[in-house]
C-alpha cells in the first residue's frame, strides 16, 4: 500500500522513504499521485496473514466484556526512523495564539492524548465494529485498531477503548463532536459500560481546519485536507460508503480481504489526523505547503 508522506521528516529519512516500493507516479492537478491497490483475491503487499482467520496479524484480546481482535503497529513501523516526539512543543508565542482546544492539545501531546476514528455499520446509532486509536505507549506513538469480528464483539471493543482512556485528557477527532463521540457515548450506554470523565478537552479538527484554511481550499473534508495540507492523494482507497457492506460481507462469509482495506483506510485517517494536529498546533504558522513532496510510505 503506497501513499505519499509530507515533508515533516528530515531529508535523509525522506530519501530512505522514497526508495520503499516506489511505483510510477501520475501527475494530476499538480499533485503527484500514487495508486493504492485493493485486490480482493490476493494478499496486500508486505502484509502476512493469520492462517486461521485471514485477518491481518494481531492478537485476540479478552476483557470483562468479552473478546475482540487487536491490530497494533508502532508509528515507526509505518514511518521508519521517525523520532519518538515528532515535533517539539510549540513555543510560548505560538501557544498564546492558539484556540483553547489546540492549546490543551499542545500541552498534553502526546502522552495524554488519544486520536480516535470510528468505522460503523452506517449512520449514527448503528453498530461500531472498528475503533482506531493513535496514542503514546511506552514512549512511542502507536496505532491500536480494536476490531469486532462479529456483531457480538462490539461491547468488548468499547470496554478496551475505555481502558485506553485512563490517564488521558484530550480527545482528537475529525467531525467527532457531531458524529464519533455521540456514537461512542450512546453505544457505551447501550452496553452498560462505565464511562470515565474523559475527555477534559475534545479537539475536533474539522472546526479548527475550517478556521485555518476554509478560505483557501475547495472544502474541508478530511481527504481534501490530506491532499492540500498533507500533500498526498489516495487512489484506490475503499470509499466510506462501501465500508458497512464490506463489514457485513466479512461477518457473513469470514472473508477478511475487504476488512484489510478498511483497516488501511482507518489507519490513514488516523495518520492524517495526526498530521493536521501537528500543523494546527503551530498556530499562525499552520500554513499550506507549497507543493507535494512525492515521498512514498508503505503501510
Amino acid at each position: 500500500m503506497l501513499v505519499k508522506f509530507p515533508a515533516m521528516l528530515s531529508p535523509e529519512i525522506m530519501r530512505r522513504l522514497s526508495q520503499i516500493g516506489r511505483e510510477p507516479p501520475v501527475q494530476r492537478l499538480g499533485v503527484t499521485t500514487l495508486v493504492t491497490k485493493f485486490v480482493a483475491n490476493k494478499p496486500l503487499r508486505g502484509q502476512s496473514l493469520c492462517a486461521s482467520s485471514m485477518l491481518p496479524v494481531g492478537r485476540e484480546v479478552a476483557n470483562s466484556a468479552g473478546k475482540h481482535w487487536l491490530v497494533e503497529k508502532k508509528l515507526t513501523e509505518i514511518v521508519p526512523h521517525v523520532p519518538q516526539r515528532i515535533v517539539p512543543q510549540p513555543c510560548a508565542d505560538e501557544m498564546s495564539d492558539l484556540h483553547p482546544d489546540l492549546g490543551s492539545l499542545a500541552a498534553s501531546f502526546p502522552s495524554q492524548t488519544l486520536i480516535v476514528d470510528l468505522e460503523t455499520c452506517g449512520f449514527a446509532g448503528s453498530m461500531v465494529f472498528l475503533v482506531g486509536v493513535l496514542h503514546e505507549a511506552s514512549g512511542e506513538l502507536v496505532i491500536h485498531q480494536l476490531l469486532a469480528r462479529s456483531y457480538a464483539e462490539e461491547r468488548a471493543v468499547f470496554a478496551s477503548f475505555w481502558e485506553l482512556t485512563v490517564g488521558r485528557r484530550v480527545l482528537v477527532t475529525f467531525n467527532g463532536k457531531s458524529f464519533d463521540w455521540p456514537v461512542v457515548r450512546d453505544r457505551s450506554t447501550l452496553h452498560r459500560l462505565q464511562a470515565t470523565e474523559f475527555p477534559a478537552t475534545h479537539c475536533d479538527l474539522l472546526h479548527h481546519a475550517r478556521r485555518a484554511w476554509k478560505d483557501r481550499l475547495p472544502n474541508c473534508k478530511l481527504q481534501t485536507l490530506e491532499r492540500f495540507v498533507c500533500g498526498r492523494n489516495r487512489v484506490g482507497d475503499i470509499p466510506g460508503s462501501e465500508i458497512p457492506a464490506a463489514y457485513h460481507d466479512f461477518v457473513r462469509t469470514a472473508d477478511a480481504w475487504l476488512i484489510r482495506s478498511i483497516l488501511h483506510h482507518n489507519a490513514l485517517d488516523l495518520i492524517t489526523s495526526l498530521e493536521l494536529s501537528l500543523r494546527l498546533m503551530r498556530g499562525k504558522n499552520a500554513t499550506l505547503p507549497n507543493g507535494a513532496t512525492g515521498q512514498v510510505l508503505t503501510l
